[in-house]
């Protein structure tokens, strides 16, 4: 606001000087003045449109910024508040925890003691239990090595009986499989001169299915044929005996025409 007042103070210095120059100028100087009086009052006027919006903003932004302040103490308060609490109750956990921790390791030791007691009854025992264990095994070892010679021997004579029945299987294998590719060259054979039998069977039914074809095309023209001579036949027929009746009507009339003349 102290700027402000101060420009309003250089426009009214720079009015009065105006005003005292022009008591000293011509009516141009006067008019070019003035035009730039009004410019100047113009821009004075737009300056402190500018000024105010600016003043609004501040006032906007301040009051924001206080209200963002108030915010953020209330949040502070209510952190330190809930830090006070939280301090207090890990104060009392810890506490509790302690006394628990003193009398679960109380306990323990008890339990401990207790527990090497009867893990020391159990060495005992599985100790006794382990030497029983041991002469029952060696026992069980010398039973499984006989079993195991025996068990060599018995599989060492069935692969040598294995051996020779698949030698014999061997021999027998290759003559069937001698036979079975002679056979399969005489079904080749036997197929390739079906295959051109049958090319050649299907080239006789054809040739026989066009000459049937032909035939019964021949048969069926002189059918045709035949009906058309007989057509023609019967036509020629009733054509000459029409004229041969033609011709005796005319024989007869002259005759008359000829008795009349005579008498």
């Amino acid at each position: 606001s102290s700027g402000i007042n101060a420009e309003y103070g250089s426009t009214a210095n720079n009015l009065r000087n105006i005003v005292m120059e022009k008591l000293l100028t011509t009516r141009e100087e006067e008019e070019e003045r003035s035009r730039y009086i009004q410019q100047i009052v113009q821009r004075e006027a737009k300056a402190s449109v500018e000024v105010r919006k600016l003043e609004e903003l501040l006032s906007e932004a301040s009051e924001e910024r206080e209200a963002d302040l108030n915010k953020r103490n209330i949040e502070i308060k209510k952190l330190k508040s809930d830090l006070a609490q939280l301090q207090k109750s890990s104060n009392e956990v810890n506490k509790r925890i302690k006394s628990d921790a003193l009398k679960q390791e109380v306990s323990d030791s008890k339990t401990s003691e207790s527990k090497c007691d009867r893990l020391k009854q159990s060495i005992t025992q599985l100790r006794s239990q382990l030497t029983q264990a041991v002469a029952e095994h060696r026992q069980s070892e010398q039973s499984l090595r006989g079993r195991k010679i025996k068990t060599e021997s018995a599989l060492e004579t069935w692969i040598a009986k294995y051996d020779a029945d698949m030698g014999e299987r061997q021999e027998e294998f290759e003559q069937i499989d001698t036979v079975y590719k002679i056979e399969k060259q005489q079904l080749e054979d036997l197929e390739t001169r079906f295959q051109v039998l049958e090319e050649e069977y299907t080239r006789i039914m054809e040739e026989r299915r066009i000459a049937a074809e032909q035939k019964a095309e021949e048969e069926r023209r002189l059918r045709l044929l035949t009906k058309a001579a007989v057509v023609i036949q019967a036509h020629w027929r009733s054509f000459a005996t029409r004229k041969k009746l033609k011709q005796k009507k005319k024989g007869k009339k002259g005759k008359k025409e000829n008795k009349g003349s005579d008498s």
